[in-house]
């Protein structure tokens, strides 16, 4: 096929029907971002679903599969024939435009009509990955079924933070937080960041943005929201030589002042980060944790899935757990109240992030009005705050 102004880009595919399988494993997809300066290694993980690749290299990459027992690994029920698709296109942001490469791994075949097509940026190939042996020793055959052209817009969307206050402020409070399930920048000055108030401040009152870093608690601020006296509406600046740069697990948290201004209340803000990938995602979380209390809570607007296992779901806290702590996580059918378990998140004693699975045969597929909720413990360890999620979707 010929597409684009770019070049011409043509994949030889091999059509799926040709390809003797029994099924495709993947039921849902996850969206992966790899960010290289040169060759690298795709994962089990980020091939076992809907990859995109954003490459920063200074030169054409090879991207190199994970070995065929790791990926075996992602897909326990895989039997001979058993296959799934992914997806890699090339995001490279640069101006000279590098390829792209896919290689085979220990116990990969790579089959194709002609040699492998290096993709150019704007484009993207599609694999299929079929299961040829099983066990102690597994192979793996990838056949490439069709490419094209990604279209401008498709990676055209803003991550929000959403931070919302409540009827009044306490000292030091979260009003706003947010781990990330993808890497992203802030721009400077928080440019595009919009706040409300809906009484406003006697004084001149500031909220500071703070940067925790994946797997620990220190914060560090890099930026401030500020409500003028008698001014429903905040100015945003950010620290000079602050980081604006995150990676995946990083936390964004807004905190009110340490000392509140009695008249300000009704706070919302909202900060836009740029992801480098088109990813849906929905953020909640808490300071403190009464007993089943409700720490994320959203009403879908697009119909969507969560990837299996709520692969690229990520979920952190300031202040770890004494003894391991079960959220649950529910699916409510829009316009019922009726609650299906679909989950669970744990910290485990110590730990400064939770990890996430999927209960065995639940639905994963939401539609519009559908609730996604997650709830605190019934039993609530006291030394367990801050927790913050974000569950990963795809439409």
């Amino acid at each position: 096929m010929t597409t684009g102004t770019q070049q011409a880009f043509e994949v030889n595919s091999i059509l799926a029907e040709e390809v003797a399988v029994q099924g495709d494993l993947l039921t849902t997809k996850s969206t992966y971002t790899i960010t290289t300066a040169g060759d690298t290694t795709i994962t089990a993980q980020q091939l076992a679903g809907y990859t995109i690749i954003s490459t920063t290299q200074t030169n054409p990459s090879i991207l190199t599969t994970d070995t065929a027992t790791n990926i075996l690994a992602q897909f326990p029920n895989a039997s001979i024939g058993s296959s799934f698709k992914t997806r890699i296109f090339n995001n490279d942001q640069s101006i000279l435009g590098y390829t792209i490469t896919l290689a085979a791994g220990s116990g990969i075949t790579l089959e194709s009509l002609i040699p492998n097509p290096s993709i150019p940026k704007g484009f993207y190939v599609d694999y299929l990955f079929v299961f040829t042996a099983i066990g102690s020793t597994p192979t793996i055959n990838i056949y490439p079924i069709g490419g094209g052209e990604m279209q401008p817009t498709s990676n055209a969307i803003q991550q929000n933070i959403f931070a919302g206050g409540a009827a009044t402020l306490t000292a030091s409070q979260v009003v706003g937080s947010m781990v990330l399930t993808t890497n992203v920048t802030l721009a400077t000055n928080m440019a595009g960041a919009v706040g409300y108030c809906s009484t406003v401040s006697t004084n001149n009152t500031t909220f500071t943005m703070y940067h925790i870093p994946a797997g620990t608690n220190v914060q560090t601020a890099i930026g401030v929201a500020t409500f003028p006296a008698s001014g429903t509406t905040p100015s945003f600046a950010t620290n000079s030589g602050a980081t604006l740069t995150f990676s995946v697990g990083d936390v964004l948290q807004l905190l009110a002042p340490s000392t509140v201004d009695p008249t300000l209340a009704g706070i919302a803000i909202s900060i836009p980060v740029n992801p480098t990938v088109n990813v849906m995602s929905v953020g909640g979380g808490a300071s403190t944790l009464p007993a089943n209390s409700v720490v994320l809570t959203y009403c879908c607007t697009v119909a969507g899935e969560i990837p299996a296992n709520f692969n690229g779901s990520v979920a952190a806290c300031t202040n770890s757990a004494t003894a391991s702590a079960t959220f649950n996580i529910y699916h409510i059918t829009g316009g019922t109240n009726i609650q299906q378990h679909i989950g669970t998140l744990i910290f485990q004693a110590g730990a400064l992030t939770g990890s996430f699975s999927a209960i065995a045969g639940a639905s994963l597929s939401f539609n519009v009005g559908d609730v996604l909720q997650v709830l605190a413990p019934s039993t609530v360890d006291s030394s367990l705050g801050n927790i913050c999620l974000s569950i990963v979707g795809v439409n």
